[in-house]
Parts: C-alpha cells; sequence; structure tokens
C-alpha cells in the first residue's frame, strides 16, 4: 500500500531565521531538531534527512509533525508524567561518596553491588545504575595490596529529570590513590573530553564503540560526550561516533585571520585556471576575495557569484562582467541563497566553477553548515562543465551538517596542503585530481 502523502512544511521567514539561530546557538537538542526541520522544509524526504543527519526516520518524521502541529513551540520537551523519584540526589551522594572514599566491609577486596546495596539500603540494580551512571568501576586498577577504593571514570551527576549537578563531595576528584598514595587511572569527564578532542585532531575520527571499550564505558556515555562537543562546535556527530568539524564556519571578518597565506596561494591557483572569454562561477568566501585579488587587469571574462562581498571586489576590475545572483541575504556569508537565488542559479550555464566548501572529507564529501547554501552549490555544480573545489588546508577532513556533493561530481580540488598531508592522501585514494599549489601560487 502507498505511503499517505505528508503535509507540506512551509517556514515563514522568522521561522526560518530562528531555527538557523537554533543551528548555530542551540542545544545539542535544539540543533538536532532544527536541522530536521529545515531538511524538510527544503523538501528532502524524512528517510534522507534521517539518513544524513544519522537518526531513526522515526525521530525525523516525530519532529517534523511536532513542528507542523505546535510550529517553533511544538520543538520544545514536553512535561512528562512519572511517578515521583523514589532515589533522591542523597541517596545517589551517599553511593558516590561510599565507592570512591570508603573501604569495603572486612573481607571484601572491593565493593560489589550486593556489599553497596547493604551499606546504602538501596537495591543493587539502583547501585548497579549510579555506578553506570557515574563511570564507576570498582574492583578495576587496584592496587598492589587489594585495599582502599575502586579506581574510577567520573561523571557528572545527571539526576532523574534529566538536570545536571556539581556532584556530591568526592565525585569530581580527578585522580585516586590508593593506601601507599600510589596514582590511580582515573579520569574527569572534561578530561575525558580533552583526550577525545585531541584523538580527534590527530586521527581524524571517533568512533564509539572502540572508545566505550577503551575507556571502559558503555557506548551511551561515550555518545553522550560526543553530543556536549558537537552542541559546543567541536565536532561533527556521525553515525558511529564523529568527524572533525570545519573552522570556517564562522562571520566573514573572523575568518579572514584563518590560514591567509594558505588562502593566497590556492586562489592565485585557482585564478589561474580562468581564461578569456569563459563564463566563471566564483563562490562568496574569504578565499573568493583572494580569486578576485589575482585577476590579471587584462583578463576579459564573465564572472557570476552569488556573494556581495565576491562581487564588490571584482567591481574595480577593468574587464571581469560581474553577474550576481539575488535572493535572500545569508548574513554571516554575506551571499544570497533561497529559492530566488536557487531559480537564477538554475538558468546559468558556466564553463568553470570555483566553489568553497567549509568541509571536505575523503568518505564524506562536500559538506555545509547551511542547508540553503548547500542546496545552491548542488546547483551550480550541475550547471558547470568543471567545477574545483578551493580547499585552505583548515578544511581538509572536516565535515559540517549538510551534504552538499560526492567527490566524483568534481573535476578537481586546489590545495597548498602537502602531498604527504593524510587527507590529501586519501583524497587521491578515492580518485580525486588535486591541484597542488606552490608557494608561488601556481598550480604544481
Amino acid at each position: 500500500m502507498a505511503s499517505p502523502k505528508l503535509e507540506p512544511l512551509v517556514l515563514s521567514g522568522s521561522e526560518r531565521q530562528a531555527l538557523q539561530d537554533w543551528t548555530l546557538s542551540g542545544t545539542a537538542a535544539q540543533v538536532l531538531r532544527a536541522q530536521i526541520v529545515l531538511a524538510c522544509a527544503d523538501g528532502a524526504p524524512v528517510s534522507a534527512v534521517a539518513s544524513a543527519l544519522g537518526v531513526s526516520r522515526a525521530t525525523a518524521a516525530k519532529w517534523r509533525s511536532r513542528f507542523l502541529r505546535g510550529r517553533l513551540a511544538g520543538l520544545s520537551d514536553e512535561p512528562r508524567l512519572g511517578r515521583p523519584r523514589t532515589i533522591t540526589d542523597e541517596h545517589v551522594a551517599n553511593v558516590i561518596t561510599a565507592t570512591l572514599q570508603h573501604a569495603p566491609p572486612l573481607g571484601d577486596a572491593h565493593w560489589s553491588t550486593r556489599s553497596m546495596a547493604r551499606q546504602s539500603g538501596l537495591s543493587q540494580s539502583a547501585v548497579a545504575r549510579i555506578w553506570r551512571a557515574f563511570g564507576l568501576t570498582p574492583g578495576v586498577g587496584r592496587g598492589e595490596d587489594g585495599n582502599g577504593a575502586a579506581a574510577v571514570v567520573s561523571r557528572e551527576l545527571v539526576s532523574d529529570s534529566g538536570r545536571r549537578d556539581d556532584g556530591p563531595p568526592g565525585a569530581g576528584t580527578a585522580l585516586m590513590h590508593d593506601a601507599s598514595g600510589r596514582r590511580r587511572n582515573a579520569m574527569l569527564t572534561a578530561e575525558r573530553r580533552d583526550l577525545l578532542l585531541e584523538r580527534l585532531r590527530r586521527e581524524g575520527k571517533l568512533i564509539a564503540r572502540d572508545l566505550a571499550a577503551e575507556f571502559g564505558l558503555s557506548e551511551d556515555s561515550v555518545r553522550r560526550d560526543l553530543r556536549e562537543l558537537a552542541a559546543a562546535g567541536l565536532c561533527q556527530r556521525v553515525y558511529g561516533g564523529a568527524l572533525p568539524i570545519s573552522p570556517a564556519l564562522g562571520p566573514q571578518a573572523s575568518r579572514l585571520e584563518i590560514a591567509p597565506d594558505s588562502k593566497r596561494r590556492v586562489a592565485a591557483a585557482a585564478a589561474a585556471l580562468i581564461t578569456e572569454g569563459t563564463t566563471v562561477i566564483l563562490d562568496g568566501g574569504t578565499t573568493a576575495l583572494e580569486v578576485a585579488a589575482a585577476l590579471p587587469p587584462s583578463l576579459d571574462a564573465t564572472i557570476v557569484t552569488p556573494s556581495a562581498t565576491t562581487a564588490a571586489a571584482l567591481a574595480s576590475h577593468p574587464k571581469v562582467r560581474i553577474f550576481m545572483l539575488g535572493g535572500q541575504l545569508h548574513k554571516q556569508s554575506v551571499s544570497a541563497s533561497g529559492a530566488a537565488a536557487a531559480e537564477q542559479a538554475s538558468g546559468i550555464t558556466a564553463d568553470l566553477a570555483l566553489l568553497i566548501a567549509p568541509g571536505i572529507h575523503p568518505v564524506q564529501g562536500l559538506t555545509h553548515a547551511d542547508p540553503e547554501t548547500a542546496a545552491l552549490i548542488r546547483i551550480l555544480i550541475r550547471r558547470t562543465a568543471d567545477t574545483y573545489v578551493m580547499a585552505s588546508i583548515e578544511k581538509l577532513g572536516t565535515v559540517c551538517a549538510y551534504k552538499v556533493a560526492g567527490l566524483p561530481e568534481l573535476a578537481g580540488i586546489i590545495t597548498d596542503a602537502p602531498p604527504s598531508h593524510p587527507a590529501v592522501q586519501q583524497l587521491r585514494d578515492q580518485g580525486v585530481t588535486i591541484i597542488q599549489a606552490t608557494e608561488r601560487g601556481q598550480p604544481g
């Protein structure tokens, strides 16, 4: 039987702006819900939205439906009914304090759920849940004498209502020591997340399953860490783990200070691809400004751009003809986006496109943080004979929330990253043509 036709999801301008604000500064839950609604409003099928964001189809359908019923208010969490809590914060504090600071009963090598249940007056299953929530592992990593409290991985106190507290005395202890004063292998949540970020920078990916096994935690605990890091804008969650997030997502004024020498080299190599009499699509962004500055005064060409800043930079060129795509102004990038820009882009035929994607990954392809800009770039790629992506080194190996295009759709990537860079090697392994910008900015 055919699936029922879904009610169209249409956003007002104020609703779209509010959802876009959520994706930049909301909580992890708000970011995900806003991304679902924005993607559905752009016409993406629910199943495709779920796949792109790494959630189930039921989750994507739920928040689409909630928005249609209650608009923005429908994306807020509803109060949940249930029986009153039977395990109080005091119970939790007592269990953690006893585990961390007190020796187990005489004759026991370490605390067990049975002995802690007798000590605290709670059930064994309640003790096990508290230990799991805080990453406590009694009996693991004990000193040679077998005495003292267990080594632990500490966590914030999370109450039944989901509220985080600072935790009881002793729960925030970064390091444990045995009876002889030897340092134990223990870690605060903040320390563990710092370790995750360092590993992400070094290895280029995090796999939740492997991290859970390494840290002795549940996968839910690792996913919670990744959600918090993603909400802080420090990584991009994907199915099964996380990938580096692009640093090229701030306002244009702040992006001017990111890898300026790298951008100049890449832009000079890109400008050398523009020949007489061609029609070229030139993206917005700080690298595009460098392309405009690198064009020779004698060049006679037509340049199409959605960017007001790129158009302004080209205005003083003596021979270049400029065609601007119009539409709703995306304030962060100072570029046109939305339906009007997409309609104009659909009527363009270009010889060459020099585009910028804040996320360039050997597996995920090209990605962007803004769904409307991602949709516009997809159209520009389809309307161009040869598309090159300008990639200053900080964009390589990173991802954003919305898919733009796969690597096979590109003629090549222009970068000054050294051939030994892991992302460059992986891109070449995928069959991508790499145009190496040299120190002088010419293709190598």
